[in-house]
């Protein structure tokens, strides 16, 4: 019995240690992770982020308009202020404002549809289905999706 437990804690820990080797390794957040997703899931993951996003436009908002007031907020913010602040493109390229999570995960299906994209990082394909959602140029589009490819590629 004494030379058994020896071996079994040998093996128990071997065992161990490979389940959490195998548990470390990260999860490509790609095309290939979005499709085996649930629909259920996708709207929750988009929720998620865009809510994340919205706070970070809320925050360079308030340090925008802080900027013009000496570092300090003024004492009166008018809706111009906040207005200016919003289009700049250090505030802006938060904004998630007024996209639909349905097709906003309707235009990252479709990202991934294209084979040429399935290995574009999730973050990549939000952005690009969000600037195209808001109206982005199609040439500046189509330079994003060429340098979001090469970035798959290495």
């Amino acid at each position: 019995m004494c030379r058994f437990l020896p071996k079994s804690l040998s093996a128990l820990l071997l065992l161990l240690v490979s389940c959490s080797f195998s548990q470390a390794q990260s999860v490509a957040r790609d095309g290939y992770w979005w499709t085996d997703q649930t629909l259920n899931f996708k709207l929750g993951f988009l929720s998620g982020y865009t809510q994340a996003m919205t706070k970070a436009l809320d925050v360079a908002a308030i340090e925008c308009v802080a900027g013009k007031g000496s570092g300090q907020i003024p004492a009166r913010v008018t809706r111009e202020m906040i207005t200016d602040c919003k289009t700049r493109f250090a505030v802006a390229r938060w904004d998630f404002q007024e996209i639909p999570m349905g097709q906003l995960q309707e235009g990252i299906d479709t990202f991934y549809a294209d084979l040429g994209n399935k290995q574009a990082d999730i973050n990549d394909a939000i952005w690009y289905v969000r600037d195209r959602l808001k109206g982005r140029p199609a040439a500046e589009l189509a330079q994003r999706l060429e340098n979001i490819r090469a970035n798959t590629r290495r």
